[in-house]
């Protein structure tokens, strides 16, 4: 599972003034006729800090939301950029401040009955920034309610809690598998909070953590390779109903290779492979390839390992065995071969990570 960043939690606590500074005290109700936003240059879609924005209840108050990283740029550079794609908005409120330190800009825009608001800041050398935007209904005021249905769809991996419904979607798919979806229920939190406990440790899964104040519940579970940790927020003045936000790391072994590439050295039995990279070079008129392929070896650390020590020792005249590292070295024709392993354990499999560099005219 993706580490929520100790520092930018502590952001949030101090930036909810902030979220509530721009964005108010309310927000309108959702509507399905809710455009596209525009992106900054260069942007990428990121769920690394989305539990900042519902922690601060920033993401909450839009029925269209994303958050993005980008280099080079400023928060206010930002916020300058979205006020001049939303030029024909009004600016209901704008905000540039230092919190511990950090950069921070928002901004509010509306027009008729559209909202979009933005905040950006500085974050470990490159600028995060969340991007919202809802619609409400012509006429009417006061907190929003909780939509009928689903505003995004896709697989879930865990089961929802009844009756709830997905209020925004994330999911990467390369290796681990990562999903960030959020839901919202009209149920007592500390009840959500009970029948995901109860619900998941029936189904094998055991508690890692739990963590909580008056009005929020966090839990980590873990079952094998998979985590999953579960954020709830109970009702408030922004948000008239329960927040359920899940992020869901998967790491349990795929049944079939994530990446394709030539393989000078075997694999093992039954591996599947999850990352390839090939890189040739040429200096002083020698010619220099390097294969880099990770595997998910079905099998313990001790099995793997012997399998690879001796395939390694029948190819390689020096050898060196490092404990979770396996290093060799030959000479073949007029080329100098070198092979790297490492290995890293895990509860179903055991991830082999192989560089095969060859050396030559």
């Amino acid at each position: 599972m993706k580490k929520v960043n100790t520092k930018i939690w502590g952001l949030a606590l101090l930036l909810v003034f902030v979220i509530v500074s721009v964005v108010g005290c309310s927000k309108p109700n959702p509507s399905a006729e809710q455009g596209g936003l525009p992106v900054y240059p260069n942007s990428q879609e990121s769920s690394e800090f989305n539990m900042w924005a519902t922690a601060t209840g920033f993401s909450n108050q839009f029925t269209e939301f994303h958050s993005y990283v980008v280099n080079g740029v400023s928060p206010n550079e930002i916020i300058s950029w979205y006020k001049s794609k939303f030029s024909h908005y009004t600016v209901e409120n704008e905000i540039n401040s230092t919190v511990q330190g950090t950069n921070v800009s928002s901004l509010t825009l509306k027009k008729d009955n559209t909202l979009v608001g933005v905040t950006a800041l500085e974050q470990e050398g490159k600028t995060v920034y969340f991007v919202g935007q809802t619609v409400s209904q012509q006429g009417e005021v006061g907190g929003s309610s909780l939509p009928q249905n689903d505003m995004a769809s896709g697989e879930e991996p865990i089961k929802r809690y009844p009756g709830s419904v997905i209020l925004s979607y994330e999911k990467r798919d390369d290796f681990p598998i990562y999903y960030d979806i959020e839901y919202g229920t009209k149920d007592p939190f500390n009840k959500v909070g009970d029948w995901f406990k109860n619900t998941l440790t029936s189904q094998g899964w055991s508690i890692e953590s739990q963590s909580g104040s008056a009005d929020t519940i966090e839990i980590a579970f873990k079952k094998a390779d998979d985590k999953v940790q579960i954020w709830i927020g109970a009702p408030d003045s922004e948000r008239p109903y329960t927040s359920i936000h899940i992020a869901y790391t998967m790491r349990s072994l795929p049944d079939h290779d994530l990446a394709t590439g030539e393989e000078p050295f075997e694999r093992y039995p039954k591996a599947v492979m999850i990352e390839y990279n090939k890189a040739t070079m040429t200096m002083s008129g020698a010619n220099s390839t390097e294969i880099k392929a990770v595997y998910l070896a079905p099998d313990t650390f001790d099995k793997v390992k012997k399998w690879y020590l001796d395939l390694i020792n029948k190819k390689f005249s020096v050898v060196y065995d490092q404990g979770e590292i396996i290093e060799a070295g030959s000479k073949l024709d007029n080329m100098a071969v070198e092979v790297h392993i490492e290995f890293e354990k895990h509860n179903t499999y055991t991830e082999v990570s192989v560089d095969y560099i060859t050396v030559g005219q």
